[in-house]
């Protein structure tokens, strides 16, 4: 498959599914700001601030697994993009900003600690 369709696919997977957790929350379980139709609207403002927030982590997920061109490079995919989904819904959760900030920060880092390793171990000449 071209390297760019892989992309524009990952791309799209990825705004895909934030914006249907971003629905779910807003329009199931209306969980936004009650400034917005009492807590079930604003999803141009909640999308936007989400798409610009995960979006790098979830290109550097692609970046680092699309090169596998495998089954279990696909497997990390979805499984990055599982936890980096996870990792938006935290900060639907009714919990203290700070307690929000810190396990969306611990998202990031595992996401990457976890991806960055799967990349050192497929590296020629890396210890098995």
């Amino acid at each position: 498959m071209n390297r760019w369709l892989q992309w524009v696919l990952a791309v799209l997977a990825f705004a895909l599914g934030a914006a249907l957790v971003v629905w779910l929350n807003l329009h199931v379980l209306c969980l936004g700001d009650l400034k917005f139709d009492q807590g079930c609207g604003g999803f141009g403002v909640y999308y936007g601030v989400t798409f610009l927030l995960f979006t790098p982590l979830a290109m550097v997920a692609a970046g680092l697994t699309l090169p596998r061109r495998s089954a279990a490079g696909i497997r990390w995919l979805v499984a990055a993009y599982v936890f980096v989904l996870g990792a938006i819904q935290v900060g639907f959760l009714d919990l203290p900003p700070e307690l929000e900030l810190v396990l969306v920060a611990a998202a990031y880092l595992v996401v990457l600690v976890v991806l960055l390793g799967l990349r050192v171990r497929d590296r020629p000449g890396a210890a098995a």
